[in-house]
């Protein structure tokens, strides 16, 4: 991707991930809204029963919310139980083209060429070999996914694939990257008996004639509009939803008020730990992004013919003397 793009994630997945976690008690409001203020916005948009179908949040937010769930040492196995969850509240763009389609083949062959509306971060591929095929799946990101989201998007897989055909599948094999889990016991039920750990790949091997099998729910109709509209779906998220640049417009907004940190966290709705946070992410920090639009700002000032209590008004300062330490600094 290019430099400084930010990898999405559909709105939809996210906010059911955030669900899940709220609704076991792993996280609470409070600390969904630290994590990402657009995500807790999103959330209660979607608690309200507003549409997020098209709506995108930063990859590293939803990998936030991974670790949380990585952290629920009790409870090791909660990437497989969520993969087995459909929650049919939460189809997204991608679900509900699979959908309409006539066949699984066909669902399988929208899902790996568009998995990007899901997570740009996840990547399909198919293989046929004779009668049988192999899904192999990984993520590919500059983030590390732990285990367990790796078990639930390929029990997802499944499961969606289960509820749209209305019938089981027959799964023939599976390979996984990582160590044998405590939990492998509760891996048969969902892959069958040919399971193999610290495998080269993740991947799951089904009959090629399943693949045939029919969906009721089919609509050549809708499945064409939803094609279309995929189109017009931009997945990067631009620069105003950086939060560098949404510091950076707070500051040209209103330098007076904003070169207060208080201030802009409450604008921003963030805590102060999450704001370093995210900023160091995007290799910045408050001070220094207050610094540069002072200077800008005096750049564009006459200050010989300004006032230095006015200079120091305008620029932010509490006092002149605070002033006259900006400028020898600015000087040095």
């Amino acid at each position: 991707m290019p430099p400084n793009t930010i990898q999405t994630v559909s709105a939809i997945a996210a906010v059911d991930l955030a669900n899940e976690l709220v609704e076991r008690g792993f996280i609470d409001r409070l600390e969904l809204s630290e994590i990402s203020s657009v995500l807790a916005e999103l959330y209660q948009c979607h608690q309200q029963g507003l549409s997020i179908t098209e709506k995108r949040v930063a990859e590293y937010d939803f990998l936030s919310l991974w670790s949380v769930a990585d952290k629920q040492t009790s409870l090791p196995s909660l990437g497989l139980e969520i993969g087995q969850t459909v929650n049919v509240n939460a189809k997204g763009m991608l679900a509900n083209w699979i959908s309409c389609c006539d066949t699984l083949n066909q669902g399988f062959s929208i899902f790996q060429k568009n998995i990007r509306l899901l997570n740009q971060a996840e990547y399909w591929s198919t293989a046929y070999q004779g009668e049988h095929v192999k899904l192999t799946f990984e993520f590919r990101s500059e983030f590390d996914y732990p285990t367990m989201a790796v078990e639930r998007s390929m029990v997802a897989l499944l499961s969606w694939a289960d509820y749209f055909s209305a019938q089981k599948l027959d799964v023939q094999a599976a390979s996984f990257t990582f160590d044998k889990p405590n939990h492998s016991g509760l891996y048969n039920a969902i892959f069958g008996s040919s399971i193999r750990f610290n495998s080269a790949e993740n991947s799951v091997e089904l009959l090629t004639s399943q693949l045939n099998t029919p969906l009721n729910s089919a609509n050549p109709y809708l499945r064409n509009l939803i094609e279309e509209r995929s189109e017009k779906i931009d997945l990067d998220l631009s620069p105003s939803h950086n939060i560098k640049t949404k510091v950076e417009n707070l500051l040209r907004s209103d330098l007076i008020k904003y070169c207060n940190l208080e201030a802009t966290l409450n604008t921003l709705h963030m805590s102060r730990t999450t704001l370093y946070r995210k900023l160091k992410e995007e290799r910045s920090i408050f001070s220094e992004l207050v610094l540069t639009e002072r200077k800008s700002l005096l750049a564009r000032i006459d200050p010989p013919n300004t006032d230095s209590e006015e200079l120091a008004e305008v620029l932010g300062f509490k006092d002149v003397s605070s002033y006259y330490k900006f400028l020898k600094r600015t000087k040095s």
